[in-house]
């Protein structure tokens, strides 16, 4: 099965479903009262109940979460200072482009996460403390996408049920191939970070002199405040080599602005 067969596949002709049947009691499903991060969402988050249905939740983890995730090395689904995840259905309009395609990852049991409503259409949250068994999440390629998965995957329980779904040896390639895509991903990134990082300070500094003079730097270098302050995997893969090369050039002038 190739990618146009997916393509082809993941239209209206295959229907919506929910995890309706998949209530959980599991002991590590957090029961935590999050309205107090109403502040956080911006909206009343609502506590979905066990009588409520419960769409198929996705959740962007970024680039090296996602690694550690394809070697079964993940549980928290989100950084070690937020309070709350966030989670998505397949109906959010992301506000960016993944141009790194590294893919998303789908509860096969959202439940177990004890997820709330936002407030915001579309987004769900769930306590950061959380701690989610590995073998209760799969991988979603970007070549399948979320709107796929969650037409063609709601009822699947087990990893094994979605690769068979998807196609053992393309889900199998998938992941080999998004692992190592992430490796080369991460290495530039940690590359450009080295001057990016220190330049973001001082863009961002209280100082409004500081601030000016990185401002004309980047004018004169055609730096955006895009290039400095997005996630590396959304910007293009063009723009990600002009920022590297221009690592290359920022080192050897010591970045004198």
């Amino acid at each position: 099965m190739n990618i146009k067969d997916f393509r082809s596949r993941s239209n209206p002709a295959y229907p919506q479903r929910v995890f309706n049947d998949q209530s959980s009691t599991d002991a590590s499903a957090s029961r935590e009262n999050l309205v107090r991060f109403r502040y956080h969402t911006g909206a009343q988050p609502l506590r979905v109940e066990l009588d409520e249905p419960c769409p198929p939740l996705f959740r962007d983890i970024g680039p090296e979460a996602m690694q550690r995730f394809l070697v079964g090395r993940l549980r928290r689904l989100c950084g070690p200072v937020s309070p709350i995840t966030y989670l998505r259905t397949a109906e959010y309009c992301e506000p960016y482009v993944d141009y790194g395609k590294i893919g998303r990852i789908l509860l096969l049991n959202p439940r177990i996460v004890g997820p709330w409503l936002s407030g915001v259409d579309c987004v769900y949250i769930a306590s950061g403390k959380t701690l989610v068994d590995p073998s209760s999440m799969v991988f979603i390629p970007d070549e399948i996408g979320v709107v796929f998965a969650a037409a063609r995957l709601s009822q699947a329980k087990r990893r094994d049920e979605v690769a068979e779904v998807i196609g053992p040896a393309f889900y199998r390639d998938a992941i080999r191939e998004t692992y190592h895509q992430l490796q080369s991903l991460l290495e530039s990134q940690r590359a450009s970070e080295q001057w990016l990082a220190p330049l973001r300070q001082r863009y961002q500094s209280m100082k409004p002199g500081e601030r000016e003079r990185v401002a004309t730097w980047m004018e004169r270098h055609a730096v955006t405040e895009r290039d400095l302050c997005s996630a590396w995997h959304h910007l293009p893969i063009e723009r990600r080599g002009r920022l590297s090369a221009l690592a290359q050039q920022v080192a050897k002038e010591r970045l004198a602005c």
